[in-house]
């Protein structure tokens, strides 16, 4: 069982996304653990979603839910959105549950993809959803349950005010993809400010090699957000 997403409190728990193969299983599915405790002892509490039937057998390295999301929604209602794949062909998932986790909607495809999703609401009600591989994209709903979306391309962005080459993320040494692994973390630090943390793994992938020159650096960067309702709605 590996955790990769987070946890929320829920009437005096602790809610905590995690994923795992059962005994015997090719591919992941997505659960949620419970301590009643404060942390110190956990048990599995429900499913959130688990391998699709019709993409089991895709040549595309399908791997079942996994890297999950939990954010809770202006109605009180849970909202789960989790990874399934690696690639822009893998687009994320998303359900909802109304009853505190116990039980979880049938999964919706969702159009941002497709690793290591992150959720946050903001104090206006903007929901923001960050994710990428390839590429890194900001997500905005402005609809309480996030059912329409709003793309923003954070790699244009950082490589328009990269200082020299050496803080670009373009390419990865000629290989498909870019430098970054598109794994992002992201929080509210005040309303409606964000902070999205995401990396550039260098010239040579993966980082853990030595470096091939002065320009093969790898760089955590923290981007500063300020989500703003525009008339009618729209986020920017």
């Amino acid at each position: 069982m590996s955790v990769a997403g987070n946890a929320i409190t829920s009437e005096g728990k602790i809610l905590l996304t995690a994923y795992g193969k059962e005994k015997g299983a090719r591919f992941y599915q997505s659960d949620l653990m419970v301590s009643g405790d404060g942390g110190h002892r956990w048990r599995h509490f429900s499913t959130i979603g688990t391998a699709e039937p019709s993409l089991i057998s895709s040549p595309d390295r399908y791997e079942g839910p996994n890297e999950t999301a939990l954010l809770r929604l202006a109605d009180g209602g849970l909202m789960a959105v989790y990874r399934v794949g690696s690639g822009e062909k893998w687009k994320l998932r998303r359900s909802y549950s109304h009853d505190e986790g116990r039980s979880w909607t049938k999964p919706e495809v969702l159009p941002g993809y497709s690793v290591r999703p992150a959720l946050v609401r903001t104090a206006n009600g903007t929901i923001a959803l960050s994710t990428g591989r390839p590429g890194i994209d900001l997500w905005l709903s402005t609809d309480s349950a996030a059912q329409t979306w709003q793309r923003i391309d954070v790699i244009a962005y950082h490589n328009s005010r990269a200082l020299d080459p050496s803080y670009r993320i373009g390419l990865a040494n000629g290989r498909t993809g870019l430098q970054t692994n598109s794994y992002t973390a992201m929080t509210e630090v005040a309303p409606n400010r964000l902070l999205l943390i995401y990396d550039r793994d260098g010239v040579v992938r993966p980082p853990e090699r030595a470096p091939t020159g002065p320009e093969d650096i790898s760089r955590i960067f923290v981007l500063p957000i300020e989500v703003e309702r525009m008339a009618g709605g729209a986020g920017r």
